[in-house]
């Protein structure tokens, strides 16, 4: 009797060791499971903060708010950010742009989720008609010395990959001299570390007037009432340590509309 006893002991003791294993077993996939839902909500919402950065770049160049070769970063949005970037795709021509945006949850330092947004090759018109800041063959001065390589003339060059930087802090500007009499009435400016610019006009070079009826952000496109002049000026405020960058410097006739944004080809990972 106690041989069978202990028979049927060992027995169930058998049995609850299967089914803790079992359980385990059971909980660990459950566990799995759980982790690899929420990683795949997070992948999802980062893709989404990066749509939102991606969304916010295409307003502000169709809107001409801002020019190519700008961007933002660390942007809050949900429970994450997103950094975007925009640049010319074919320099020195500048006719297509790409943008790139990264969404983070829950931020570019500490991310514990993160995707990227490409749109790429996109058709874009940055102003109508002749850009006057390459086609007259001008030249164009700066208020102080400048850094490096990074000469004013890189500023007129039809690329926005170089550029001119000052080397003074804060306060700095450039002027262009057209050769001769030109009606211009929209700027177009990319570049970075630029608080604010003001568009000035000259007939002779030394006395300098504010263009009236201005709109628009700067660095991006600024249009206002046309004027017909020889020299046109940018007055530009930095922060009291950075120096300002302007990788391109366009003007234009045409003082309305707006850019045209195509559409290029889309890119996504993880």
């Amino acid at each position: 009797m106690t041989n069978k006893k202990g028979i049927v002991l060992i027995f169930v003791l058998v049995i609850l060791v299967g089914l803790s294993l079992v359980s385990f077993a059971y909980l660990s996939m459950l566990s799995y499971e759980m982790k690899s839902v929420n990683a795949g909500l997070l992948s999802m919402q980062s893709f989404y903060i990066a749509e939102a950065g991606h969304a916010k770049a295409r307003w502000a160049l169709t809107t001409g708010t801002r020019a190519p070769g700008w961007g933002e970063s660390n942007i809050s949005f949900g429970n994450g950010t997103y950094t975007y970037t925009t640049a010319y795709s074919d320099p020195p021509t500048n006719t297509h742009v790409t943008i790139t945006s990264l969404g983070y949850i829950p931020d570019s330092a500490n991310p514990i989720a993160m995707r990227t947004v490409v749109e790429k090759n996109v058709l874009i018109s940055a102003g109508s008609g002749t850009n006057f800041s390459l086609a007259s063959g001008g030249t164009i001065a700066t208020s102080s010395p400048y850094q490096g390589q990074n000469t004013p003339s890189q500023a007129i060059d039809g690329s926005a990959i170089t550029g001119w930087i000052s080397n003074v802090k804060a306060t700095s500007w450039l002027a262009l001299d057209y050769g001769s009499a030109k009606t211009i009435g929209k700027v177009v400016v990319s570049g970075s570390k630029i608080n604010s610019i003001v568009v000035q006009y000259s007939a002779d070079g030394i006395i300098w007037t504010p263009v009236s009826s201005p709109s628009g952000a700067l660095p991006g496109t600024q249009t206002f009432t046309a004027v017909t002049t020889r020299y046109l000026r940018l007055n530009i405020t930095s922060a009291s340590n950075d120096k300002a960058q302007v990788n391109e410097f366009e003007s234009y006739t045409g003082s309305s509309g707006t850019p045209g944004l195509g559409r290029g080809g889309f890119v996504t990972s993880q």
